[in-house]
């Protein structure tokens, strides 16, 4: 998987094992799904019940994600990855501690980009619908935190793009 430069999967489609259990697979990505949907309902303040359902029911449902699992064998990986970019974009919005928030979120990004790197536009995509709720919801907008959401995106990238510069080097 290192030459399409997904470095990362196989660690994290490894936590399952690096064996063909479907139903394990399958299990830790339904907990994956939920965790990234419980973070979604958090970072866009969803209050009602039908709003969270509604979220779910299109995030789940989204094709994207539904064909993922027809690869049940890495789906545990990838939607683990699609959860720390949800987790990234998490850090830098919610979290007190915004040096540590950047560092992790960071972090975060370069892991699932280099698992997938569909989920930089996925971390981007949520930023701006982010900003737009902002924009459309409250007076002020935080441009604090959308600076170190491109801070993130690109010291994120430069590490993946670093990484797979010097495997090319290697191999």
């Amino acid at each position: 998987m290192s030459d399409s430069g997904r470095f990362t999967l196989s660690y994290l489609a490894g936590i399952s094992s690096y064996f063909d259990l479907h139903y394990f697979n399958g299990l830790l990505a339904i907990i994956y799904l939920s965790l990234t949907v419980a973070l979604l309902v958090v970072l866009f303040d969803l209050k009602s019940k039908l709003s969270m359902f509604v979220l779910a029911l299109l995030y789940v449902g989204f094709p994207t994600i539904s064909g993922v699992l027809a690869y049940m064998f890495t789906a545990d990986g990838y939607l683990l990855a699609n959860l720390l970019t949800t987790l990234a974009v998490f850090l830098l919005f919610k979290w007190d501690k915004k040096l540590w928030g950047l560092i992790g979120s960071i972090i975060l990004v370069y892991i699932a980009i280099g698992t997938y790197q569909a989920n930089l536009t996925y971390f981007i995509t949520l930023v701006v619908v982010l900003f737009i709720r902002e924009n459309l919801v409250e007076d002020k907008i935080q441009w604090k935190k959308y600076f170190l959401s491109v801070v993130s995106v690109v010291m994120g990238l430069l590490a993946y793009v670093l990484h797979f510069k010097i495997y090319e080097k290697i191999h």
